[in-house]
């Protein structure tokens, strides 16, 4: 039924006036179908290189799967292009279905594009690396939700830098890299979960987000770039696993909201740690040894460390704007909605969170009702 819906969609989008143009780098000759695309004759994959909408009237995009061949990748051709696929439409949403690369520079500086779907999966080609390439995303100033697909493998060099009106964003747990100042200026970013099977994260990959207030450094990275985090200015407090060994210089330079230091390690191990200069925001905190973070703090919607009634609104918004066609919600939530542990967010949810807050009692800090999966 869903294949049968994201079709029709895709026709209906297909019919409005539109042109795809394919770049000539890359194939060597065209030819034009009835939808107004301009398709490659002598390549295997199709690259959309343009998106031109000469009435001005496409606001919401399927990208088609197949274009007489299997549809690659969305791209420019040059990291240096600064328009990007959709910079001259008044296009506010993509869908990208699974399968497809997000290539280089697609979004770049279209500053209309507000929400996007990015389904993952594996390219067509069978490659095993499935990115977000570098500056997809750039200069999106109105990007306010995005979804991205398990598959997805590596966020790319400034692919979201300077999205200012990014709130939030979930990386899925098959992205093992995040490239230089992929997040950096993204400064309503307050909230990023960060999988554990990320192993590297790029300099200055998080500078001058000035919303952002807690992280958790994945398992297994050793290294924490110079400046990481550097002018993060509302960042109260870090996560930071036994495996780092070295802090690269301001790395943590004007964080000077941060208080708390999570270490999951011993105090030697931390005093073993290599840190480099102009970190005095870290050396001040107070460090917590031998923390053991939980897995999912079932009720923490928002990812904040506190389970309040703002948690509960959270829910109620993700639940009004899931999408059953694509699988999501356009509001981003932390993995503690699923407050009953059953794989899925629904009213039960809302339910069991508003027992739990009922009950809960501030003098002992516990509820009658227990949250996660249920008995």
């Amino acid at each position: 039924m869903k294949k049968r819906i994201t079709a029709l969609i895709l026709a209906i989008l297909m019919a409005v006036s539109t042109t795809v143009i394919v770049n000539a780098d890359l194939v060597t000759s065209y030819y034009k179908d009835q939808y107004g695309y301009w398709l490659a004759g002598n390549s295997p994959y199709m690259y959309i290189v343009d998106f031109i909408d000469y009435e001005g009237t496409t606001t919401s995009v399927v990208i088609p799967t197949n274009l007489g061949k299997p549809v690659y990748s969305v791209t420019r051709t040059s990291e240096s292009d600064k328009r990007g696929v959709f910079y001259y439409s008044n296009v506010t949403k993509i869908i990208i279905p699974a399968n497809i690369v997000v290539g280089t520079c697609m979004c770049n500086g279209c500053s209309k594009v507000q929400e996007v779907y990015v389904g993952g999966g594996v390219p067509v080609n069978g490659s095993s690396d499935m990115p977000v390439s570098q500056k997809a995303f750039f200069g999106c100033t109105s990007l306010r939700s995005i979804y991205l697909g398990y598959g997805i493998t590596r966020i790319g060099d400034y692919s979201f830098s300077q999205c200012s009106s990014l709130p939030s964003i979930v990386l899925p747990d098959s992205v093992t890299s995040i490239g230089k100042s992929a997040f950096k200026d993204c400064s309503s970013l307050a909230s990023v979960i960060i999988p554990d099977n990320v192993v590297t994260i790029g300099s200055n990959a998080f500078e001058y987000c000035k919303a952002l207030q807690s992280v958790s450094i994945p398992n297994g990275l050793t290294t924490i770039n110079q400046n990481t985090f550097a002018s993060c200015g509302s960042l109260a407090s870090v996560t930071i696993p036994s495996s780092v060994t070295s802090i690269g210089s301001s790395a943590f330079k004007k964080c000077n909201a941060l208080d708390t230091v999570y270490f999951t390690g011993t105090e030697e191990q931390w005093n073993a740690i290599e840190i480099g200069d102009y970190n005095s925001p870290l050396l001040n905190a107070n460090i917590i040894f031998n923390y053991a973070e939980s897995a999912v703090a079932y009720g923490d919607a928002d990812g904040n460390g506190e389970i309040a009634s703002k948690d509960v609104t959270l829910i109620r918004r993700y639940i009004a704007a899931y999408d059953e066609v694509t699988g999501t919600s356009t509001v981003e939530v932390a993995a503690g909605a699923d407050v009953n542990g059953d794989g899925a967010i629904n009213s039960k949810d809302v339910t069991l969170l508003r027992r739990y807050l009922a009950s809960y009692d501030e003098t002992t800090g516990t509820s009658d009702v227990t949250l996660g999966p249920q008995s």
